[in-house]
């Protein structure tokens, strides 16, 4: 008897640290109860995302059964814990324990110019208990290019482009891009413009030009494509209305000498989010007006080797973040030639988080008839500097708070307080009595620097 006691008390201890013994139906609760992924482009697959079945009780919970609803004609594909067919029997989860389901989805064409809604479901049978995790995407058809040369085209904004390899323009041909349209590039594409490239966006239609991952959490990540080139034959190129993001060197012009140099007009432009420039000019003409530029590893703008660059209304707003910038955002040298580039600064912000965020390959004396800075805000410390010559920055805010709505949102728009406001030049601005985002400049009192014109009561989204 005394045994038999003993024998029932291990039994009963053993089953006491089995956390799985004696199960029973119940309630899963999810750590999401729907996964919804950003517009996916037919055939081509998603990234994966997770959700979790949580047992919140203190006992163990049986599931009878896990499956996808629609089953082997379902576009979603899920992995339940490891196993990637999609079902699993009789699973039991310990108390406060968790199952991890991992989903993708792959949808074919849809043969529409418009974005359509896929859905299924996760469904989770416990005894009596039904759940389920509501899975939704939107499935996009694509223009898709694999490394393609291309002569005189016009790209719509009726269906997205993305591109695979390299996408090049001819020598004497043109690309135009009108207003709306989306080129997304995949992992280290490309674009190379031997010939002209046009981009027509505006305000209420941007173009975009940016890396096929389309997730939110990705919008802000740099270096997932190459960048668009302009060899030295190009020419003519205007790029209006756009946002260029998450290249490595989002804007690279390539110069050859000082009768050889590729050109390119920029207006209402935001560049932002690439590992290493987002304009990179040698032996080029440039032009900027209301553009924005941040958030690049190096220099944000970097010219060398002669050319010229006039940027009016620009805002340069530089803040890394990833690892230690140990360039400025601008920096402009004589490069691998003799020729300084000559280099005109109008009504623009140049800042940072370095003490100096702009640097001059050139001496004091070199400087007057190249670099010419008006009525701008210029981040540096004149004192650390050798090339600094008063005569050259007239009109010259120097500090380090430019006084930016949101730093960390790259939201470069004056605050209540910014030291930006109503400084910049009145003639300059007659030219461009809007901002970039085609709001208006004030006509009789001063406009502000920058590529954004503060408006009554805004503030931080």
């Amino acid at each position: 008897m005394r045994l038999t006691y003993i024998m029932l008390c291990i039994a009963a201890f053993c089953v006491a640290c089995d956390p799985l013994a004696n199960p029973r139906h119940g309630e899963v609760t999810f750590s999401s109860d729907t996964v919804f992924f950003d517009t996916v482009f037919t055939s081509m697959g998603s990234a994966t995302l997770e959700v979790r079945a949580l047992n919140k009780s203190d006992r163990p919970l049986a599931i009878d059964r896990i499956w996808l609803a629609g089953g082997e004609h379902s576009a979603f594909r899920i992995n339940i814990d490891g196993n990637p067919d999609g079902y699993v029997s009789n699973k039991i989860l310990a108390a406060g324990d968790s199952i991890f389901i991992f989903i993708e989805v792959k949808i074919d064409p849809v043969n529409s110019d418009l974005p359509v809604a896929v859905t299924d479901s996760v469904m989770f049978s416990s005894g009596d208990n039904l759940s389920r995790i509501f899975l939704q995407a939107w499935g996009q058809d694509i223009i898709l290019l694999k490394n393609v040369t291309s002569g005189n085209a016009t790209w719509s904004g009726t269906k997205p482009y993305v591109i695979y390899g390299d996408f090049s323009v001819d020598t004497l041909n043109t690309l135009t891009v009108l207003p709306g349209t989306s080129i997304y590039f995949h992992n280290k594409a490309s674009m190379t413009v031997s010939g002209t490239l046009i981009v027509q966006g505006n305000v209420d239609n941007p173009v975009l030009f940016a890396s096929d991952m389309t997730y939110e959490d990705y919008r802000d990540v740099p270096g997932q494509w190459k960048g668009i080139t302009f060899n030295s034959c190009s020419r003519d190129n205007k790029i209006s209305g756009a946002a260029i993001r998450n290249a490595g060197i989002a804007l690279n012009m390539q110069g050859k000498d000082m009768t050889d140099m590729p050109d390119l007009d920029l207006f209402n432009v935001s560049v932002l989010h690439n590992s290493v420039s987002s304009l990179n000019a040698v032996a080029a003409h440039i032009k900027a007006a209301n553009c924005v530029f941040g958030h690049t590893g190096f220099s944000t703008i970097h010219l060398a080797d002669g050319g010229d660059a006039d940027l009016v209304h620009c805002t340069v707003a530089e803040r890394w973040g990833y690892t230690f910038r140990s360039v400025p955002a601008v920096y402009i040298e004589k490069g691998d030639g003799t020729t300084l580039p000559a280099v005109n600064v109008r009504n623009s912000v140049i800042a940072g988080d370095r003490t100096n965020e702009i640097d001059i390959e050139t001496t004091p004396a070199e400087l007057p008839g190249k670099i010419y800075f008006d009525s701008s805000f210029v981040q540096t410390d004149t004192l650390q500097t050798t090339w600094w010559n008063r005569t050259a920055f007239k009109g010259v805010l120097i500090s380090n708070k430019p006084g930016f709505i949101n730093w960390n949102e790259y939201d470069f728009r004056p605050d209540t307080l910014s030291v930006l406001q109503d400084r910049a030049g009145k003639n300059t601005a007659r030219a461009y009595p809007s901002d970039i985002r085609n709001r208006p400049r004030p006509a009789f009192n001063g406009p502000d620097i920058g590529a954004y014109e503060r408006q009554p009561g805004e503030k931080s989204h």
